[in-house]
């Protein structure tokens, strides 16, 4: 008998489209080390931080900037850096 592994163990559910803006798509994710928070970025510029257990937004730290989309991200644990554009964007998160 086969088990079947293909569900969603944790969904992230806030990148949203706003009226008249094109579809956000999320371009880059990093993990802090130790599993407890990730980041994602997206198209038109938001960066999120969530609680990996939970799936809940903690925080927002660029609600949108379409001109600086989100390119990647690194996460050491005490900073934040994400490539947004032409841009080097750092957090202490």
């Amino acid at each position: 008998m086969l088990l079947s592994l293909d569900y969603a163990i944790t969904m992230y559910d806030g990148h949203r489209v706003e009226r008249g803006k094109r579809t956000p798509h999320i371009t880059a994710l990093a993990w802090l080390p130790d599993s407890v928070r990730l980041a994602s970025g997206a198209s038109d510029g938001s960066l999120q931080v969530w609680n990996a257990r939970t799936g809940h937004l903690l925080r927002v730290l660029v609600e949108r900037d379409e001109d600086a989309p989100v390119e990647s991200l690194a996460w050491d644990g005490a900073r934040l850096v994400a490539l947004c554009g032409t841009t080097v964007r750092e957090w202490r998160v």
